[in-house]
């Protein structure tokens, strides 16, 4: 009875070690693999970039003085001509009604150089002297308080000129009321030298009254041109000059897109050419096309990512931005240029080549099981490898082979990915 068992045993052992051993050659080991289709490869390579406004202008004062009023706001679009500061201007505006008093009284001069002299007259040439001797000490006071100011370089040299020019006229206008005095006193018929002088010296404060006036409306700052006010930095009271930055302004109609491309990467790139530009976002990256407009001549030192100075070639583009993507100056993009390109082709990870006696291989599934398929390589990029012969369009092939550590004629249960 027990050797019965025994054999019944045994037998139960044989059967079960050959159910295990057809169930292991039956197994098939799940892999992943690519269904090749005829499509298009390029070379590519990707650069930072950075969005630009199709002018992009530091707006600064013509003159120095006081802030007075800032009339727009950051973000405001102006036409061009709009008003976007204004500069005090009280002390030229009084400057402006002295010399319209000083030709007023020119006038007045004129008609009575044909009068017999007065003692009337006289009392007003020895008045118009002292006027102008307070003139004088009125410049020479600015002028001498101007000077450390100006040898420090605290003003610019415009308004320094301004100074001086006006204390020597103020002096040259003393000299000339004292000669007016003597030639009164000497007779009342005006010779052709006085009406000669007097027509000099009214031209010459018509000169003085035209420059004021252009000075006046200079101190008024307006846009160039029409654009998007940006980087306001002073405020009202705040004291500003010829090196002061007022605002940006910039014009959005013509955005571009500069880059900066190494020397050796320049092959292949061509004006007109197409790019992509990828717009990073919190939720998904946008991607819009692009065509170059400018590749500069010439080569400038930069610094790279990592901080070395590398020879950059400036690349403009011009992007086509689509609705609804707010982006403006300053935003950064990323910028991939497709400098060789190849349409229709069977193409497959660089992963998946590997070498058979020196012949380039794949391992390709056929009736379930994997496969070594001698083939022949052509155009490589950085990732990827065409087949120009040993491959055909719907061949499964598996991308790694040594991540699977499958040997050939390895039952497979493939998964296309």
């Amino acid at each position: 009875m027990k050797r019965k068992y025994k054999i019944i045993l045994g037998a139960a052992a044989v059967v079960a070690v050959v159910v295990f051993g057809a169930t292991y050659a039956l197994r098939r080991v799940a892999v992943e693999v690519i269904e090749v289709r005829p499509r298009t490869i390029y070379h590519s390579f990707t650069e930072d970039g950075t969005l630009k406004a199709g002018r992009e202008l530091r707006i600064r004062p013509s003159y120095s003085g006081e802030l007075e009023a800032i009339e727009v706001e950051e973000g405001d679009t102006v036409e061009r001509g709009a008003v976007l500061m204004r500069l005090d201007t009280t002390e030229l505006e009084y400057t402006l009604q002295r010399l319209n008093a000083e030709l007023d009284r020119l006038e007045g001069e004129k008609v009575r150089m044909h009068e017999p002299p007065a003692a009337a007259q006289i009392r007003q040439a020895e008045t118009a002297i002292e006027l102008a001797r307070e003139n004088m000490r009125i410049a020479e006071d600015r002028y001498r308080r101007l000077a450390p100011l100006h040898e420090r370089g605290n003003i610019s040299e415009v308004e320094w000129e301004q100074a001086r020019d006006a204390y020597q006229n103020a002096k040259l206008l003393v000299k000339q009321r004292e000669q007016e005095l003597e030639g009164l006193i000497e007779t009342h018929e005006p010779t052709a030298g006085s009406l000669h002088v007097m027509s000099a010296r009214r031209s010459e404060v018509e000169a003085q009254r035209a420059l004021l006036r252009y000075q006046i409306e200079r101190h008024t700052v307006t846009a160039p041109y029409a654009g998007v006010v940006a980087d306001i930095e002073p405020e009202v009271g705040d004291l500003v000059g010829p090196e002061t930055p007022l605002l940006t302004l910039f014009q959005l109609d013509e955005l571009r897109v500069e880059a900066h491309v190494r020397p050796r990467d320049l092959q292949g790139l061509e004006r007109a050419m197409e790019v992509e530009l990828i717009a990073e976002r919190r939720d998904q990256d946008v991607s819009f096309a692009g065509h170059v407009l400018r590749i500069a001549p010439h080569a400038r030192i930069d610094l790279s990512p990592l901080g070395l100075e590398e020879d950059r070639v400036r690349v403009t583009i011009a992007p086509e931005i689509p609705s609804g993507l707010r982006i403006g100056p300053g935003f950064r993009l990323d910028v991939t240029f497709r400098t060789e390109t190849r349409e229709d082709q069977l193409v497959v990870p660089r992963t998946a080549l590997f070498t058979v006696d020196g012949e380039d291989a794949l391992l390709v599934v056929e009736d379930g099981c994997a496969v070594v398929r001698r083939v022949t390589p052509d155009f490589k990029t950085r990732r990827e490898v065409t087949i120009v012969d040993g491959l055909a369009p719907g061949d499964q092939v598996i991308p790694d082979p040594q991540a699977t550590e499958l040997d050939e004629g390895a039952r497979v249960a493939p998964t296309v990915r």
